[in-house]
Formats: C-alpha cells, structure tokens, sequence
C-alpha cells in the first residue's frame, strides 16, 4: 500500500474505533457520555471561535474562563437537558417529523436559547444586572439566528439520522 493511500485509511480506522468507544460508552452510561461529549464540543467550539476572533483582536489573548464557562454548561445544562428532550421527543412526541420540529424549535429552543443566553453569562462573571441587561439586548436577534440554523439542521437530524444514540452527537 502507498504511504498516500496508508494515510488516508488511518484516520478512517481512528474515526471508526472512536465511533465504537463512543457507542459503547452510549450503552453503558448515556447521560454521562452525553454529558461529557457536549461539554467537550462546547468548551472546543469556544476554543475554535476564540482562535478566529483572535486573528483580528488587538490583544490577542484567550479567555479561559470563557472555555471553562462554555464547558461547564455544556457538561451541566446543555447535555443533559438534550438528553431528556430528544428522549422525550422520541417516547411521546408525534410521528410527524415537521411536528417534532415544531416542538422543538418553538418550546424547546426559546427557552433553552433563553438559559443558555442567561447560564453563560453568569459562568462567565457577569453580575445578574448585566446578565438581564446582556438577554435582553441579544435574545431577539439569538432566536431568529437560530431558527435559520437549527431549524435546517434539527431537521435533518429528526428526518434522516439513522440511530437515536447518533441524533445528539449530530446536534452536537
């Protein structure tokens, strides 16, 4: 095999037994992977927009607390409450996919954008004031952001995800 073909069937291979890890720590203890997964993609996803900030920032500094915020409420809030939404929606919700993408983006998401909005603010310091003031000026323009993103990506992940362990790593 050449060196060319070699590398790329490795990261396959690593991809493949991650996934395998992934599911079986999903059998073994769900919420805590849960947990842990959105905790890590949320402290990452914060890392990677904090680089690209960066590149245009004066300082040039990277706000740990914020990665630290973003990770705790990943692994506090955010993993576990997907957990027992998408559950819920799965066990009691309607069949009709366009239904459950209404509950979800019309109850679930204002208010989880809500404590999201407000629970990262107070993780990252803000006084309860400022964190009122900081919802109340970014809601409006959060929600209409996030009905155009996830509306698009909520559905394919209750249409066309094959597995249920597999919709919250997708949402993730």
């Amino acid at each position: 095999m050449s060196q060319s073909k070699l590398l790329m069937v490795v990261p396959v291979v690593g991809i493949t037994t991650l996934g395998g890890i992934y599911s079986k720590a999903l059998e073994k203890n769900p919420l805590a992977t849960k947990a842990f997964t959105s905790g890590f993609m949320s402290a990452l996803g914060n890392i990677i927009g904090q680089r690209i900030k960066l590149q245009n920032d004066s300082d040039g500094r990277m706000r740990w607390r914020s990665v630290a915020a973003f990770g705790a409420f990943g692994f506090l809030v955010a993993g576990p409450v997907t957990h027992f939404w998408l559950d819920f929606l799965q066990r009691f919700g309607p069949a009709n996919v366009f239904m459950q993408l209404f509950l979800d983006r019309f109850i679930y998401g204002p208010l989880m954008l809500l404590v999201t909005l407000y629970l990262l603010s107070i993780f990252q310091g803000t006084s309860f004031k400022d964190t009122r003031r900081h919802v109340n000026k970014m809601y409006g323009n959060a929600f209409k952001a996030n009905l155009k993103i996830y509306l698009i990506c909520q559905y394919v992940n209750l249409n066309f995800v094959p597995l249920q362990v597999m919709k919250y790593l997708y949402i993730n």
